[in-house]
């Protein structure tokens, strides 16, 4: 038997978990519940969940609400109150409690500083390049994009993510599945300056014409349709840093939209391996509403 089926199969149900958790932050998401996602007994999922991802599942869930109201205090203009509800908290008090015994201020505070008063501090924005890149920004419809994926669960690595998109292109090239169609697309689902380091998720996804039977290693799943703020760039892998801060930071706010509660993705119409001077010309879907 092979010794790596267990454990692979004990990973696929956490990132099911995970991936569940991440889609339903706004909705109750119960021990009972989630252990049933993760095909577990919820005394066993708990002890299962806890040694596996480092946290709890309630403190799990809870500090991915508390990094999403952060993002959207930052990124957007909706009240604190209605932030609290979006991002699943019971009560404003539940969350203003919450909220300052992680960040260590208050949420209008964090607002009001842009996190720099923050104990958890936000990254300053270095610039990547002597030469920034020019950023062009057009909001469009995009539709539903199915896809697989593999998950790296142990921060934006370097390493780790060049390990996922070589461990998800060879499962794709042997079954046929990459194609001049085949689109490359990174989902960020944490802000670093926000979240740990080691916590940040990051998935290497391959855009499909159709659902695909997968296994416990490589996922599939189907990013949302919707409106989207489209930012394209040609720039340095620390360039991309730049693109999000400028998108977020000063194309946003005069926009007349604001964030959307799914997480932002990148699609890679070019890579440093295939561009001529070494950069990625990528484009950074962000999901708006008007305000």
């Amino acid at each position: 038997m092979n010794q790596s089926a267990p454990r692979d199969e004990y990973d696929q149900r956490i990132r099911q978990v995970m991936d569940y958790v991440n889609r339903h932050l706004d909705q109750p998401l119960l021990l009972d519940s989630l252990a049933g996602e993760a095909g577990f007994s919820p005394y066993h999922f708990h002890r299962i969940f806890s040694a596996m991802v480092g946290e709890t599942p309630a403190d799990y869930v809870n500090r991915l609400r508390l990094e999403r109201a952060a993002n959207l205090l930052l990124k957007s203009e909706q009240p604190v109150t209605e932030i609290a509800l979006a991002c699943g908290f019971s009560s404003p008090a539940v969350f203003a409690r919450g909220f300052k015994q992680r960040f260590g201020v208050t949420a209008s505070q964090y607002r009001r500083d842009r996190g720099q008063s923050s104990r958890m501090g936000v990254h300053p924005m270095a610039q990547p390049e002597q030469h920034l890149p020019v950023l062009d920004v057009r909001v469009r419809e995009l539709a539903v994009v199915p896809v697989i994926y593999v998950a790296s669960m142990e921060g934006y690595k370097r390493e780790k993510i060049c390990a996922a998109w070589l461990r998800l292109q060879k499962w794709a090239s042997v079954r046929g599945l990459i194609s001049e169609q085949t689109r490359s697309i990174g989902l960020s689902f944490d802000d670093p300056a926000i979240t740990p380091a080691n916590r940040c998720q990051y998935f290497a996804c391959l855009s499909v014409p159709h659902k695909v039977v997968t296994n416990q290693r490589i996922g599939y799943m189907e990013i949302a349709g919707g409106l989207y703020a489209v930012g394209r760039a040609t720039c340095s892998r620390e360039g991309i840093r730049w693109v999000y801060a400028t998108l977020f930071g000063e194309w946003l706010p005069s926009s007349g939209f604001q964030p959307a509660v799914q997480p932002p993705y990148e699609v890679y119409l070019q890579t440093p391996e295939t561009h001529p001077q070494g950069l990625f010309e990528i484009e950074v879907c962000i999901p708006v509403v008007e305000l």
